[in-house]
């Protein structure tokens, strides 16, 4: 219980433990602030075992609750890629794209159509730069009416941004 290993695991528990703690705070101190409004309220607090009790690190895995998935917005581009600094958490108009990202694996998230997107601003751009983060079929009759998400695709994580691995499936009409 003393290895090198085993201590260096507590500390990153305890300082997990203080940053929640400080956010926690945080929470409590906007709530007062804002009054009316309607803020998410944290997950009940998770018991850790303290360095007395001499939990093994195999029982600190499971105890973290299930993260919420952080669903973003961003913009399609000229690749098949999404530069990170150009996502956000609002879902503008302007920006056709709505990642969710997995909070088992960071590094992995699905994305779709945004459900908030101009869809007559993107039918106005002729939907060309959508062809390289969505699969469609063109409409017979060549006007277009409504774009609609029906499969999610896959982006993987890189240096500055996000990499498409799968691409999405969308419904003209």
């Amino acid at each position: 219980m003393n290895s090198p290993e085993y201590r260096k695991l507590q500390k990153q528990n305890q300082t997990l433990n203080t940053q929640l703690h400080r956010i926690q705070q945080q929470l409590a101190d906007l709530q007062a602030r804002v009054p009316g409004a309607t803020l998410l309220t944290p997950p009940p607090a998770v018991e850790i075992p303290s360095a007395a009790e001499e939990a093994p690190a195999e029982d600190l895995v499971g105890a973290a609750p299930a993260l919420p998935s952080a669903t973003r917005y961003g913009p399609v581009q000229e690749t098949p890629f999404v530069e990170e600094r150009k996502i956000v958490d609002s879902p503008l108009p302007q920006l056709a794209l709505m990642l969710t990202v997995n909070p088992r694996n960071p590094d992995q998230a699905t994305f779709t159509l945004n459900p908030q997107v101009d869809q007559a601003r993107l039918i106005g751009d002729g939907l060309t730069r959508l062809q390289k983060f969505f699969d469609y079929d063109p409409p017979l009759g060549g006007r277009i009416s409504s774009v609609a998400a029906i499969k999610p695709g896959r982006l993987q994580r890189h240096d500055s941004g996000w990499q498409v691995v799968e691409r999405a499936r969308l419904a003209i009409s």
